[in-house]
C-alpha cells in the first residue's frame, strides 16, 4: 500500500475514523440516494407509461385496437392482476398504464 501512497501508522481496527465513514455512508445512502431512487424511479415509469400509450397509439393506427384490447384483458385476468390500483401506487410503481384506461383511450369499452 505505501507504493500507491497509503500510509498507515496504525492498524485500521484502531482507528477513530471508522465510525463516522461508516456513519457518513448511512445518512448519504438514507438521505441523498434512496430519495433520488424514487424520483428516478417515478420518472422512469412515467417515461415507460408514456411510450405505452404512443404503442397503444400506433397499434389503433394499424387497425389493431380491438385485439389490442381483447389480449391485455385476457392476459391481465389469466395473471390474477387487480385491475383498479390506486392512482399513487400506479405512479409509483406500475410501469404499464392500466388496461381499461388503455381501452378508454384507444376508444374501446
Amino acid at each position: 500500500m505505501n507504493a500507491f501512497g497509503f500510509r498507515f501508522s496504525t492498524p485500521v481496527s484502531n482507528r477513530r475514523s471508522l465510525p463516522v465513514v461508516i456513519l457518513y455512508c448511512v445518512v448519504v445512502d438514507y438521505f441523498i440516494f434512496v430519495p433520488l431512487d424514487i424520483v428516478m424511479g417515478v420518472a422512469s415509469n412515467l417515461l415507460m407509461r408514456f411510450q405505452e400509450r404512443q404503442a397503444d397509439a400506433f397499434a389503433l393506427a394499424l387497425g389493431y385496437g380491438k385485439e389490442l384490447c381483447e389480449s391485455m384483458l385476457v392476459a391481465y385476468a389469466d395473471d390474477g392482476i387487480m385491475v383498479w390500483e390506486s392512482p399513487l401506487k400506479e405512479i409509483v410503481k406500475e410501469t404499464h398504464p392500466n388496461p381499461l384506461d388503455r381501452c378508454a383511450a384507444v376508444g374501446i369499452k
